[in-house]
């Protein structure tokens, strides 16, 4: 009884309502607000070429949703946009592709396994999984519909499909109990990558391929 006219008066106060969890809990606890869902926008790095071409950096867009099964450990379905943009030696002087990929991951809260109580406001997410990849280079598709050229191919008739391997680093700070911001560096090891990513060329790709990401974004409990 004493504890609960304790907490009513606290709230009254109105000092700490913007500190408030989704739940009513007078403390954030992170742990206990189970879902989450993330939108990030950055840079896309990396990616493999022939030497007729030269790739710079792309867009990267992200977004997630996932739920928390404690304090520590997590799941998440992730789905990324990248782009690219070639200059290559061919009569096309300028070519773009575009990749999306879904992921299923498993996360980890590194702070959690420290007894500080100095980063109550901050997360650092560790997270990897797997998932599948289609890449998309435009001036190839084109190329071969313009010619009748067939694409017939698995998947995605035209698209380089691919398996991935996904890991990063996720630093979080906690505004209050429903929004946190967030930096993301995320690396994609791509599976049985059948083109360098500027296909156009026909250069078939030898072994693991990969992609990374840098995005910053906001993290949002209901």
């Amino acid at each position: 009884m004493i504890s609960s006219v304790g907490n009513a008066q606290y709230l009254k106060t109105g000092l700490v309502k913007k500190d408030l969890s989704p739940h009513g809990k007078l403390k954030t606890s992170w742990y206990k607000i189970y879902w989450f869902y993330e939108l990030n926008a950055g840079v896309r790095m990396l990616g493999s070429t022939s030497n007729h071409s030269s790739l710079g950096s792309g867009i990267n867009a992200n977004a997630s949703m996932g739920y928390l099964f404690s304090e520590k450990f997590g799941l998440k379905g992730r789905i990324d946009y990248h782009s690219f943009r070639f200059t290559t030696g061919l009569s096309n002087p300028i070519a773009k592709g575009t990749a999306a990929s879904i992921s299923l991951e498993a996360m980890t809260n590194l702070l959690a396994f420290t007894s500080s109580q100095r980063f109550s406001s901050f997360r650092l997410n560790l997270h990897g999984g797997a998932g599948w990849t289609t890449y998309a280079n435009h001036s190839f598709k084109q190329y071969r519909k313009e010619h009748g050229l067939s694409m017939d191919d698995p998947a995605i008739n035209g698209n380089d499909d691919m398996g991935h391997i996904i890991f990063g680093l996720s630093p979080q700070y906690h505004f209050n109990g429903r929004v946190s911001i967030n930096l993301d560096l995320t690396t994609f090891i791509l599976v049985k990558q059948d083109f360098t990513f500027d296909n156009y060329n026909g250069i078939q790709h030898e072994g693991l391929g990969n992609l990374s990401a840098l995005s910053f974004g906001i993290t949002i409990r209901p």
